[in-house]
């Protein structure tokens, strides 16, 4: 039994790559292979469930299901991929040429994206190619993608601070599908962040989602964006809000108004009003509040 096991984790090391603090660039090739896009057994840690861990991991992308390393290009979750690209990057820093093999990985998902396979592995290989920074390859292939994966790329190019999908992004806000609302919510203010006012202004699109009258997701993905962008036009409406918003999402508000100030001070409204008055804001921009259906946390229901 003991020979068997120690077989085992030889063959899970040598197949992980793990034996190998200085891979060749062959070896390190090899696990790249199996960080984007071959799928292998999993170490005897793994369990059924998801497995996630950094450096302890067996797997090279880190993560395990159902006994399996899951590559990026077959992962479940948009989450995920960060994890998975900071496995690649830190294979890139031990390897003989961290740039080549960086550059291989671009090359690697920009073909998973021109391949024609499911519309989800091209969306993780989108993820992934923003990860690494190769916003070139994102945009040249833009206009060619399905409206789908252009959703995606539009997403990642604003994460990425370009405005070649910013359209598409803002109109990616009316979507039905919440997740996608949210993300790119949260996609416009790291925009607004890394354009510092050049490029479409998409404050006005932020703002109007700054509505106690929303779902409570949107008014926090909203508050979390204004304080990445850091627009200090948001200034009075983020105060008005603090008065009218709901109490769940006061300290959100009062964060959200820290990181734009530079300040720190309670989530009051009588604080920021008279600090407002001693320290003007640029004017915001014309915006309308959203109107709809709040929240079920927000219902009020009759007593019984």
């Amino acid at each position: 039994m003991r020979a068997r096991l120690a077989w085992w984790a030889l063959f899970v090391l040598a197949g992980c790559g793990r034996l190998d603090d200085k891979p060749t660039m062959a070896e390190a090739e090899r696990r790249l292979q199996e960080i984007l896009v071959e799928t292998v057994p999993c170490g005897p840690e793994a369990t059924t469930v998801d497995y996630v861990s950094s450096a302890e991991s067996s797997c090279e992308s880190g993560i395990c299901e159902y006994n399996m390393c899951v590559p990026l290009a077959r992962l479940d979750a948009p989450w995920q991929v960060p994890v998975v690209i900071a496995r690649l990057k830190a294979l890139a820093a031990k390897s003989p040429d961290a740039a080549a093999l960086e550059a291989r990985a671009v090359a690697i998902l920009a073909d998973l994206v021109d391949t024609g396979a499911a519309l989800a592995f091209r969306a993780r290989a989108l993820h992934g190619l923003e990860e690494l920074g190769a916003r070139d390859e994102i945009i040249k292939r833009f206009s060619a993608l399905p409206l789908a994966l252009q959703g995606q790329a539009a997403i990642s190019l604003a994460r990425l601070g370009d405005a070649t999908g910013i359209e598409l992004c803002i109109a990616l806000t009316e979507d039905e599908d919440m997740p996608v609302v949210l993300e790119a919510i949260r996609a416009l203010g790291t925009y607004a962040l890394k354009h510092q006012g050049a490029g479409p202004d998409v404050l006005p699109t932020l703002l109007a989602f700054l509505s106690p009258d929303i779902d409570l997701q949107l008014q926090r993905a909203t508050l979390a964006a204004l304080r990445e962008a850091k627009d200090a036009r948001a200034m009075g409406p983020l105060v008005a809000y603090l008065e009218q918003g709901p109490d769940a999402l006061a300290d959100q508000t009062g964060f959200a108004l820290d990181a734009i100030s530079g300040t720190r001070q309670a989530a009051d409204v009588a604080v920021w009003q008279r600090w407002l008055a001693a320290h003007p804001a640029p004017a915001a921009p014309a915006y309308e509040p959203k109107r709809g259906r709040a929240s079920s946390d927000d219902i009020e229901l009759p007593e019984p």
